[in-house]
């Protein structure tokens, strides 16, 4: 139940953690692409400005203007002078064209939306397109074939001089105000479009001088930041999930150090018996065939507290702890100190000699000279008792602990210091 609540606490940590942070990252993308678009706009509106400051036109000019052909608007000064900006780098790479837009009177209108026109417009037939471009200049490259074929073609068609205004721009015109908006170009992808009011010589309002600025690249730059940043998060959230989980490992850890080891042997307790020690049973004995089931008891344990003291008699049942897991350790073993001067011990045996073979060893394992047991002169007595894996059940095993207990006694009976091991009706003592 621990172990779940604190994995609960561990995955609500990291849920909250993750949670926040993209809220966060949310909000923080929205707010740079509204400043990316805000410090954009701004400079494309102030390029507008600047523009619409430079451009001279006169009354007669505006009239003259919108007598001509599409085609022959190009050779006009005024538009000259606009095509003349693309030899700047900043207006060449990202500006798609300059245009000074007029409204048109009623009786001005030259053409409406049709049946052939109405995708290009994407407005109902019957439309009056009531905006004309006094001024267009194509930005685009004009110094190869190619560049002179789209330049060429772009002043083609008359009627591509003409538009509507959406309720944006009417309110720009309108208005006369400097403004920006973003919008999408099926050619050109995203532009952010600048508008800045125009006047004659005389005085008199013409109209808007517009920038179409090219986005499409920066937004992509700005997408691969966006990118690097959520790679980040990721990789961030990913090493947070390794750390909380290395952390998570140590505090279980400590947590099973404390609850189910023995904290003077190091090898577990009374609980873990309780609680884990069959669970662990059943997971060990996949491919076995034999289980054997030990109790052991250190012989006049009481007798070693009294002569020596209970710091030398710790020493010697940590000594015979390791003995114990030394012995055992090949054998998929579980060493239990059951209580006081008792070890409960299991390993897992092909056959019954085996078993002894293993008995035996553990036996010199504890003796060893250089454990404080032999100092003291200490022994130990053994019963155990053999069973087949198929018998692993929970209701068995105090039945098999109780046989591996009158082995011990009988070992005990027969002057101690040896083992006594039982299969069925199996019995060998030594």
């Amino acid at each position: 139940m621990k172990s779940s609540r604190s994995i609960l606490f561990v995955l609500i940590m990291f849920l909250t953690f993750v949670s926040v942070t993209v809220i966060v990252f949310k909000n923080a993308s929205s707010l740079l692409s509204d400043q990316f678009f805000t410090v954009l706009g701004t400079g494309a509106q102030d390029m507008a400005v600047m523009v619409a400051g430079q451009i001279e036109l006169t009354d007669k000019d505006v009239e003259i203007l919108k007598q001509m052909e599409y085609k022959d608007i190009a050779a006009h000064p005024a538009n000259q002078q606009l095509q003349k900006l693309d030899q700047l780098k900043t207006f060449q790479e990202k500006t798609n064209c300059i245009y000074v837009a007029t409204f048109l009177q009623p009786d001005e209108v030259k053409y409406y939306v049709t049946e052939e026109n109405k995708n290009f417009y994407r407005a109902a037939v019957g439309k009056p397109l009531n905006v004309m471009w006094l001024l267009d200049a194509y930005m685009g490259e004009k110094n190869t074939e190619q560049g002179k074929e789209n330049w060429q073609e772009y002043y083609k068609r008359d009627i591509e001089r003409y538009s509507f205004y959406s309720k944006k721009d009417k309110k720009a015109l309108e208005e006369k105000q400097t403004t920006y908006f973003c919008s999408y170009d099926d050619q050109e992808g995203k532009i952010i479009t600048a508008y800045a009011p125009i006047w004659s010589k005389e005085g008199r309002y013409i109209g808007l001088l517009g920038i179409d600025l090219s986005i499409e690249s920066l937004e992509n730059f700005k997408n691969k930041v966006f990118i690097c940043l959520s790679s980040l998060l990721i990789i961030t959230n990913l090493t947070l999930a390794a750390v909380l989980a290395a952390c998570y490992y140590k505090y279980m850890k400590l947590v099973n150090e404390r609850m189910y080891c023995d904290p003077l042997t190091k090898i577990y307790n009374r609980r873990y018996y309780k609680e884990l020690f069959f669970k662990e049973l059943e997971k060990r004995k996949l491919s076995e065939e034999m289980l054997v089931v030990v109790m052991l008891d250190i012989d006049y344990f009481k007798r070693i507290n009294d002569t020596y003291g209970h710091a030398v008699g710790d020493e010697c049942l940590i000594g015979i702890a390791s003995g114990v897991e030394k012995s055992i350790r090949e054998k998929k073993g579980i060493a239990v100190r059951f209580g006081g001067e008792e070890f409960l011990i299991t390993f897992f045996i092909k056959n019954f000699q085996e078993a002894e073979a293993v008995m035996k060893q553990m036996m010199t394992e504890i003796i060893q000279p250089d454990f404080t047991t032999d100092a003291c002169g200490i022994t130990v007595s053994l019963g155990a008792h053999v069973v087949a894996c198929e018998e692993i059940k929970k209701e068995n095993i105090e039945s098999f602990i109780k046989k591996a207990d009158l082995n011990l006694y009988q070992a005990k009976n027969n002057g101690r210091k040896q083992y006594c091991v039982t299969q069925s009706d199996k019995l060998s003592c030594k």
